[in-house]
């Protein structure tokens, strides 16, 4: 996660600027959703190549529509 925050640092908004702390509340509550509602609420795992992301989550899409 550190590292997806790190990509930002020329132009942070607002809430790029809050603590390390809070994004790791954020995400842990995503991921609580996530469990609790796994039809509903997909976990993407993030690849180093953009396009991998990319097709992973056009897949999730399609799957869905």
């Amino acid at each position: 996660m550190a590292s997806g925050l790190k990509h930002r640092c020329l132009t942070r908004d607002r809430i790029e600027e809050r603590s390390f702390c809070y994004h790791l509340r954020v995400r842990r509550g995503y991921l609580k959703l996530a469990k609790a509602e796994p039809k509903r609420i997909k976990i993407v795992k993030v690849h180093d190549h953009k396009l991998k992301t990319q097709e992973k989550i056009r897949k999730l899409i399609e799957n869905v529509i």
